[in-house]
Parts: C-alpha cells; structure tokens; sequence
C-alpha cells in the first residue's frame, strides 16, 4: 500500500475488508440468516470480542455478490467530521465521485447545520446507481451523539440501494426497537455466533490440528462456551504441548483470564528476541516491516543479524494468532484487538512507563517521517506528551496553514488540554488563527490581550523567537485595523512582513492586506497599491492562496474606495483564479465583491446572479466555512436585492437561514451581526418594532471601520429616522456628523457616501433644505466615478425632489440625471400590498403609482379615523410638519388633492 499524502485523515487501510484466513470456517446457516436481512435496512451483528462478527461479516460480503463499502472504526473516529470523511470515502470505493457536495463540505473549519448535512448526504447516497452493502465495523467506539444522530437520520430515511451492517460489541444508541418492531432488522447476536460441539471439531480441523476423542473436544467446547477465540487461542496453545488432557482442564472458564493465560503462555514459548519484538509493536494500532524495524531495532542492527523485521512479521503471520494482513500485498498489519490488549498488558509488566513512552516517540517519528502526521501525534498524545506534540504542530501548522487546512489545525489543537495550550505560544497562536478563520473576533482579541508584551515591540519580547513575534505583531495589526488604529496597524505589518519567516505563506499575504489596508485608512492609496504590485512581483512567493490574498486585498481596496469600476475585473479574476486552483473560498470572495459591486450600481440582475450561489452552498451542503463572513455578507445583500425586486418573502426567508445557521454553529460574534441585519431587513419591510427592539441593545459608539457590506452603525441609524422625534433626529444628526468625520478620517469613501446620504434624509426631516442639497450633492460626486446609486434609492420618497434640485442647479452632473431617472423607476414599481379588485376597481391602475411606505399607510390610518394633523402627529410621535410632509406624497402617489379623495384611492387600491 502506497502511503498517504500529507495531512490525508484517511488511513485507507480502515477502507478494506478484512481477508479471510485460511482455517476460516464456512457458516451456511449464518450466511443465510444475512441473506435475509438483505429485504431489510440493517443487519446488526452485536456480540462481544472474540466471536468471529467481522469475519462472518467479511465472508457474507465476498458470497454474496454486491458492491460494498466497509469502515473499520476506532476511537479516533469518534468525530464527526472524521466519520464522515470515512464514511464518504467508503462509498467511493463503489463509485469514484460519491457525495461530491457532502465530501465538499467537509473541507471547511466548521461543519454546516446537521440537517442540511444529513440531508445532502441521503440525497447523494441515493443518486448511486447500484444496490450497495455499507459495513460499519467496531462500530462500539463510536460515542459521539452528533454521529448516533445522523446514523439514525440516516436510518429513518435510509437511500433505496443501500443496506446497513453494524458490527458492535454492544448494542448502539439508535432506534432499534423501531426497525425491530416495523420489520427493518435482522439481528445476529452472541448465542447465533457460538460454535457448536461438531462446528469446534471442524474448525479445529481447519486449523490442521490431531482430531481430539470425543470427551477432550466436549471439554474443549464447554470450556470455551463455543467462543471462537477461545477454540483458536486453546488449540494454538495446544499445539505446543503434548499433556491436552491436562492442559484443557486447566483453562481458566471465563473468557477473559482463557486469554490472557493462553496469550501469555504462547509469548513464552518463542525465543526471547521474538518475545522482545511481539511485546514492542502491540503499542502499534498498524505496522509494517520498516515501522516494526524501528521499534524492535531502533540502533539499525537487527539483534546481530539473527532476525530481521520481515523475518519477523512471517513469524507472526504463519502463527495464525497475532497479527491480520490489512491489504493484498502483505505489508501493513494489525492485532487482533483482544490480542493487543493482552500484549499490552505484558508489556507493561515487563517494562518502564519511561521505556512504553519511549516507544510511542519513536512510533511517532516514524509516522511523522512518511507525513501521516493525524497517527504521529496520536502517539504521542497516548502517552500525555504534550511537550513533543506541541513541537510537531509547531514544526508543520504552517504547512496547514498554507494549504487553507483549517480543520486539521483545530482537530491537532482539541487534542491539547486547554491549560496546556495557554502556556505555549505557537499553540495559543495556532488557536488565534482559527478563532481568526472562524470570524469568532471577541474570543481572538481576548486571546491576544493575553499576549500584550509579545508582539512588534515590548519589553517581554525576548520570550519569543523572530518568528513567533511575526506573527503576534500579525494578529495585532488585525486587532488595530479593526480598531481603527491606522499607524499602529502599519507598523505592525511592515515589522511582520520583514521578519516572518519565508514558509508562512498564508500570514504573509495576510499581513500584506493588512497593510495595504492600513496604508490606505491613512490617505495613503498610491502606497498601498504599491505595496500590493511589488508582492506580485516577488518571484519567491509561488503559493496560489498568497496570490489570491493580494488580489483580495486589491478588491478591499477598490471597495473602500467606492471604485466600483475598477473592482469589477480584480473580482472576476479571483473567480477565475480559484476555479482554477480548486480555492472555493477564493471563488466565494470573488463572486461576493461582484455581487455588491453590482448591487450598489443597483443592476440587481447580475447581483443575484452572483450573491445567489454563495448564499446557496449550506443548503446544499458545499459551505466551506472559512468563508464563514463571505457567506454571512453575501446573503445579506442578496436579501437586499430580493427586497428591491419585490420578494420580501424570500429575503425574509433568506436572513432567518442565515441566523439558523450562526445558531446551530454557535457563533456569537457573527449571530449579533445577523440579528442587525434582521432590524435592516425588518426596516425595509416596514416592521420597525423589531428594528427598534434591536436598537435598545446596540451602542454604536466606539466607531469601528467598516470594510465589508453591511454595516450596523447605519442601521441604527435608519431605525432612529423611522421614529421620527425631533429630539432624536437631533441627536441622530450629531452622531451623523461624528461618523462622518470619522470614516473620513479613515478614508473609507463608500461609508462616507452613505453616511451623506442619510446624514441629507435627517436635515431634511429637520426642514434644512440647504444642507441637504449640499450634502446631496457632496455624496452624488464622490458615488459618481464607482456609479453608485444603491444608497440615494434607498430613500426616493425622502429625497427624490432634491435630487431634482441638484440635477437643476447642476445640468452637466451626468450621475445626479442618472439617480434622478433610476428614482422615477423606483417610483413606478408595482406595490406589494394586495389589490382589491372589488367594484370595478383595476388592478393596472396601482401600476403606475408608487406604492406607499408603512409610516405613510399609518398616516392613511389616522386619517379615516378623522384625525387632526396635530392629533396624528401625537399618535405616531412625529412632528406636525412631518405629518404634512408625508400628506403632500401621499396626495401626489394617489394623485389626489385632499383627504377625501386620498382615502376613497386607498380603499380602491386596497391599501386601506
């Protein structure tokens, strides 16, 4: 068997039917009892060690004609995601490109919601044109509820081609009393599997053993109880002496001291050197000859030529006893599990903790060696030494990182106690970048305070090595950044850059987009743009991910910058790029920075041609979570867009399954951003209750940057507007003024065009016509290079007439004309209130009239109460001025000139 590729979870080995021996014993009757669960959705063979279930599974299997899939479990596949990885793998040794989307999302830091997992595997595994046996092999280790879970999903609507064999030592927590009671279940148990007197006396037979008389085959049955480990174990041992009589009455009757009496005495009967070897490797779950080698001759010599590994590993395979052949080739190995456990109990009598410990390091280095780092480290953590296993992460967590190997990182960290990873910095620093990955900011920048002293500068600096402090000041300019801390941001990174070491690929590129970044919060765009051309130009920096973080970081900056022209191509090349390269989360980024670019140019089309994909990957069971923000982003402005195209039902839908999913992954940070954009959303569709209950818990001060999509400082600011109080429109105006000096001071021009924007809604609210031209005009030049119009159409009914005002006093502004026409469009959509087609009334004539918003619907309300201005301005708690202003659209949507008339069109239209 050829070995594995680096950082590969998958011991292919696990993958095969165990071959069957050559004294293996032909059951028809059980066989035949295996046929017939084959009407039924699982064959559950439940004994416990030593019956002979895996053989008897093995034999069906080669009999009986079917495809099959067979996963031989242990405890280090009680995780779902490895069982799952074993799982699907499994079901591609029947066909190739099983569950393509269910392995797709494996590859990601975080598994998506169980149901759509469960789901889209069921799904797949029925999509297999053949019927197919699925073998589930030791499946007793398996303690994880979340796998017992999709196991009994997977059983309650089991795909039509497949059948299930579990072989336990016990039985599993699944619902077999249902498939007991509805007939879905065949069950082989201890007492089916025991062999009776005739069966022990052919079996013993099969073994090429002397025919035993009668009462010494009658006395060998009852004492092993028809245990077929205990037959083999007493008959091997037989083999070595001549009394029978006596030793058959010696047997201990309980199986457990049977084997560990027989297995000790056949270690004693091979030579020492042989004992020596045998004892060695039982800490070994598999082995071949050049690991064997290893342990049992560490100094090279093979006990001064009078065995070899390979001598050695005949022995045991003509012995019939110690070790199972796991491929056709005969090069990998493994114990009988009750053999191994017996052979590590002798071991540890006869050695030193120091010396088994011993053992497991060298067992380690050798797997590490053939980069099978998953079992290197398991051998280590066997024995508690956490020291040598934090070197080996340390050694090889930058090679994951390079490879976007997010998960295998994580799984390596979960095997450390907590305590232990607080004391190691590469361990601790391992841990921030998946908290990083996750997009799981509060517990990252908790973890870095924790490092205050070790990064770019510092007093404790001499703790660390160059490297390890890179890498802090790395995380740090993150920290900055995200702070708004510009020149601490940049002098973090520039120190990173210089001094990471050349391996790091990933930090690099990311410490580069942080820089740039960082150059260009402080006015300085030519720079970080330079910064970015000269990466590109660094012939040594090969790695495709680093290539595709520069081009990230040039879509970042083209956002900010609100250059949507320029954004377009970088964004289609990322596309293109991780395609490619097989990147999805590259191709995820690259569809994001189209989609929003698109939107905010309000060609909505093409923004749900590319948002749609992204939002859809969960549901379909393709999400790699490190594009966890990208995804969360990405449906946010699709729902956005299904807003604007007149589908508040499938925005709502969509922000409610983005929420879902932050709940069932437990990601706090980024359920508090979706839970803001459920009050933006909530906004847009004229529940402003909800948008204001959200705000009763948000405090948008300190100001952050805001570099992505959504921003929840502007949605709490929309929410204050909805009111309508003077008193808070004032104080919603002051803080306007203060984000706006802000994100200026950051450069961040795409805020700073929306903040305007809004900014012009409240003076005009506030009856300052002159600062809201002025403001107006100010955001219609600086949206005019990237085409923006998103922002001004957001608010027509407010600013609608003003935008004329602008394009009047100034002819030649090309964009101004544009957002004025692009509003009227806004204002002959057709309204998403129903239509009463009552008495006449025509549906075609509410088509050409703009649909009213729900504070203007409320005013209607009011109105066929008899309400004064002065007594509606009251009820809604907004002042008399503002009543008049939404009269005067109301008059004009409805093309009327008073009240009368306003609500006898309402009741026509059915708004009313």
């Amino acid at each position: 068997m050829s070995l594995q590729k680096s950082y590969d979870l998958i011991v292919s080995t696990k993958l095969r039917r165990p071959p069957l021996s050559r004294d293996h014993l032909h059951r028809p009757q059980l066989l035949s009892r295996l046929d017939d669960g084959l009407h039924c959705t699982v064959n559950l063979i439940s004994a416990p060690a030593g019956y002979g279930k895996s053989t008897l599974a093995s034999c069906w299997i080669e009999t009986c004609g079917l495809s099959y899939a067979w996963i031989s479990l242990d405890r280090k596949d009680d995780d779902l995601r490895l069982f799952l990885l074993y799982f699907v793998s499994a079901l591609r040794t029947i066909s190739e490109q099983a569950c393509p989307e269910t392995m797709s999302m494996l590859g990601g830091l975080t598994l998506p919601p169980e149901s759509f997992l469960t789901e889209r595997l069921i799904n797949e595994m029925d999509m297999i044109g053949v019927n197919y046996i699925v073998v589930l092999d030791d499946y007793q280790h398996i303690q994880n509820q979340r796998v017992h879970s999709l196991l009994s999903a997977l059983l309650n609507a089991p795909p039509k081609t497949m059948h299930l064999v579990l072989i336990s030592r016990r039985d599993p927590p699944l619902p077999l009393a249902s498939l007991r009671a509805k007939g879905r279940m065949v069950e082989t148990r201890a007492q089916n599997l025991r062999l009776g007197p005739e069966e022990s006396i052919h079996f013993l037979k099969l073994m090429g053993h002397k025919p035993l008389d009668n009462d010494l085959a009658a006395l060998l049955n009852d004492k092993t109880e028809g245990w077929v480990t205990g037959l083999r174990l007493a008959a091997l041992s037989m083999t070595q002496r001549q009394d029978h009589e006596v030793l058959l009455r010696n047997l201990p009757t309980e199986n457990s001291y049977l084997v560990d009496y027989v297995v000790a005495e056949l270690v004693a009967c091979h030579e020492p050197i042989i004992q020596e070897c045998i004892l060695k490797i039982s800490i070994l779950d598999r082995f071949c000859a050049s690991l064997c080698e290893q342990i049992c001759f560490p100094d090279g010599k093979s006990h001064e030529g009078k065995i070899n590994s390979r001598d050695f590993l005949q022995k045991l395979k003509d012995s019939s006893l110690f070790i199972t052949s796991l491929d056709d080739t005969d090069e990998w190995f493994k114990h009988h599990h009750l053999i191994q456990s017996i052979l590590q109990r002798l071991l540890k009598r006869r050695y030193s903790s120091e010396q088994i410990n011993c053992l497991h390091r060298v067992a380690s280095t050798w797997f590490a060696n053939q980069g099978l780092f998953e079992e290197a480290l398991s051998y280590l953590m066997d024995i508690e030494d956490y020291d040598s296993a934090a070197t080996l992460v340390a050694d090889f967590r930058y090679d994951l990182m390079n490879r976007e190997q997010w998960y295998h990182l994580d799984l390596w960290l979960r095997k450390f106690p907590f305590e232990f990873i607080s004391r190691n910095v590469p361990l601790l620093l391992s841990k921030a970048w998946v908290y990083q990955r996750q997009a799981r900011y509060s517990k990252l920048f908790e973890l870095l305070g924790g490092l205050d002293g070790t990064g770019e500068s510092g007093e404790n600096d001499v703790k660390l090595d160059l490297a390890l402090r890179s890498e802090v000041a790395t995380l740090k300019s993150f920290f900055y950044f995200s702070t708004g801390q510009a020149e601490r941001a940049e002098e973090a990174a520039r120190f990173a850059l210089a001094n990471l070491p050349a391996h790091s690929s990933s930090i690099k590129g990311f410490s580069l987009i942080l820089l740039a970044l960082a150059l260009q919060m402080r006015g300085k765009g030519l720079d970080s743009l330079k910064v970015i051309d000269a990466a590109r130009n660094d012939n040594e920096q090969v790695n495709p991910v680093f290539r595709t973080m520069l081009l990230t970081a040039f879509c970042y900056l083209r956002w900010i910058g609100a250059e949507l022209v320029e954004l377009q191509a970088p964004a289609e090349l990322l596309i293109e790029t991780g395609t490619r390269d097989g990147l999805p989360e590259t191709v995820d980024v690259g569809r994001f920075f189209c989609g929003i670019a698109h939107f905010e140019k309000n060609e909505l089309d093409r923004a749900e041609s590319y948002l749609l994909p992204v939002y859809r990957k969960p549901v379909q069971g393709e999400l790699f979570v490190p594009s966890i923000v990208t995804y969360c982003q990405s449906s946010f402005a699709l729902a956005l867009t299904c807003q604007i195209k007149g589908k508040p039902e499938k925005a709502w839908e969509i922000c409610e399954t983005v929420l879902l999913y932050m709940l069932e992954t437990g990601n706090v940070d980024l359920l508090e951003l979706c839970r803001a954009f459920r009050a933006e959303l909530a906004l847009w569709q004229g529940r402003t209750d909800v948008a204001e209950k959200w705000c009763t818990g948000f405090a948008p001060e300190p100001l952050r940057p805001v570099y992505r999509f959504f921003a929840p400082e502007l949605t709490f600011i929309k929410a204050r507007i909805a009111g309508g109080k003077r008193q808070i429109l004032e104080e919603t105006d002051s803080l306007l003024v203060r984000m706006i000096l802000f994100y200026q001071g950051l450069h961040n021009t795409r805020m700073a065009i929306h903040l305007r924007v809004v900014r012009s809604v409240v003076k005009n609210l506030l009856g300052d016509r002159k600062t809201t031209i002025q403001l107006l005009s100010e955001a219609i030049e600086m949206a005019r290079h990237g085409c923006i119009m998103r922002p001004f159409l957001e608010f027509t009914d407010q600013l609608h007439e003003m935008v004329g005002e602008v394009v009047t006093s100034h002819p030649d502004n090309i964009h101004a004309e544009r957002i004025q026409r692009a509003m009227r469009m806004e204002q002959r959509n057709i309204s998403a209130a129903p239509v009463n087609t009552e008495e006449g009334s025509s549906p075609d004539a509410w088509v050409t009239t703009k649909p009213l918003s729900n504070r203007e619907i409320e005013v209607l309300k009011s109105l066929q109460h008899g309400g004064r201005n002065k007594d509606i301005a009251k009820n809604l708690y907004i002042s008399v001025e503002t009543v008049k202003r939404h009269l005067s659209t109301i008059y004009r949507k409805l093309n009327v000139e008073n009240r009368q008339q306003a609500l006898r069109q309402a009741r026509k239209y059915g708004i009313l």
